[in-house]
């Protein structure tokens, strides 16, 4: 049968009291009498009692703590939807197919706008919201500048990505001299983008390492870090602003 933690703890308090009494006693020289017994044992009944009574609200806290955060994950892993991922694609294919197999790599699932245009963005993304099931996470992969990033229909300039992106938690920017588009959503999303022109093969492996740890624990800057120590010779090139 098994015993009761708090009456082990009583127990333990009482036979040290026990013990600190005699010592004492020997201590002083003679024994200490009953009254001063019965006035002791009152006090350390009373602290006895105030503990147990710490001791209950203690657990009952510590089972609050634990519902509040079974209801916390929970939350979290119904939030996401079956693909976590929508990814933008612009008209070049080639450096589309080099991304589309880093994220086939990663076994993370994305619904995928070929040779995108502003329309086509903007009406997946009205759906999601409508349905309740906007994509938590994008991932743009085109030839961009200053003035924006290069879609199917022209330049998608910084404040069409600012008006289309509300809701959206983590942007990955695949594509070279970002920066523009990084400051308008900045404070929005959590952003990673490219300041400079990058090597096809290295930006693939900076691809696949961020959204590998993505998929792992979702933390967007946490990944950022893992993936520049992965693909170091990416770091200086790129950068992260948060949300």
């Amino acid at each position: 049968m098994a015993v009761n933690p708090d009456i082990i703890i009583v127990g333990l308090v009482v036979v040290a009291t026990f013990i600190f009494m005699r010592w004492l006693e020997r201590k002083i020289g003679h024994r200490i009498s009953e009254t001063d017994y019965e006035r002791k044992v009152e006090v350390l009944e009373e602290r006895v009692k105030w503990l147990l009574d710490e001791l209950q609200l203690a657990k009952a806290r510590i089972r609050d703590l634990e519902r509040a955060q079974g209801n916390m994950v929970s939350a979290k892993v119904t939030a996401i939807p079956a693909k976590p991922l929508l990814f933008i694609c612009g008209p070049d294919t080639r450096l589309c197919e080099i991304d589309r197999v880093a994220l086939r790599r990663v076994n993370i699932s994305f619904q995928r706008l070929q040779a995108a245009t502003q329309q086509t963005v903007s009406d997946e993304l009205r759906r999601r919201r409508q349905d309740n099931t906007l994509y938590p996470w994008l991932h743009i992969t085109a030839h961009a500048g200053e003035d924006g990033i290069h879609l199917a229909d022209g330049v998608a300039p910084p404040a069409f990505w600012n008006d289309v992106l509300s809701g959206v938690q983590v942007v990955f920017l695949a594509a070279c001299q970002t920066g523009a588009v990084a400051d308008a959503l900045a404070g929005m999303v959590t952003v990673i983008y490219v300041l400079e022109e990058i090597d096809n093969r290295d930006a693939s492996d900076f691809t696949y390492a961020f959204w590998r740890r993505m998929r792992e624990h979702g933390d967007p800057v946490q990944a950022y870090r893992q993936a520049v120590v992965e693909a170091p010779q990416i770091a200086e090139f790129t950068d992260v602003r948060r949300s």
